[in-house]
């Protein structure tokens, strides 16, 4: 894990199965391996606060002019389980103000979470929101979310293997 994702290496994981070059094992090599990655530090910090600097729709919009056109958050707020928040509501207006970029967000990723909760900003109406398989394929992961959100709407849009992957 890089030193800047302190907390679990989780970001780094992601990034690298998405982007990942193949150098050291041409077999990990990431689904998007030309990718150009641009990284914000979010986390928990000791304490269980999380941190980010200015609003949801300012980070996207910073990715956006710096030329992506997916963004791939594998993060979700503690809290408002399957609500829909101001957050959600903010990534909304964002796609509405920029329909050609895809925000994508981890359905959830806590083992002790109620998993019939997704967590926001995944309940967002306008995000890919993806859950975690096993490697069995027709099981979710304990840790992930299966929906729906609080007002009824199936989340996550999309499950796909989340165990086992080398990156």
């Amino acid at each position: 894990p890089s030193p800047a994702d302190s907390n679990s290496g989780h970001g780094t994981h992601v990034a690298i199965t998405i982007a990942g070059d193949g150098t050291g094992n041409a077999t990990a090599t990431g689904i998007a391996p030309e990718a150009y990655i641009i990284a914000y530090a979010l986390e928990h910090d000791p304490t269980g606060v999380f941190g980010r600097l200015g609003s949801i729709y300012d980070m996207l919009r910073h990715a956006e002019q710096e030329g992506s056109r997916v963004s791939v958050n594998a993060w979700g707020l503690n809290g408002n389980r399957g609500a829909y928040t101001a957050d959600s509501r903010s990534v909304d207006v964002f796609v509405d103000d920029n329909p050609e970029f895809l925000p994508i967000f981890s359905a959830g990723d806590d083992v002790a979470q109620d998993p019939s909760k997704v967590q926001a900003p995944s309940t967002a109406k306008n995000v890919l929101s993806i859950g975690a398989s096993t490697t069995s394929l027709d099981t979710m992961a304990n840790f992930s979310a299966n929906g729906p959100t609080l007002d009824g709407r199936v989340k996550p849009d999309l499950v796909a293997p989340g165990v086992g992957i080398c990156s």
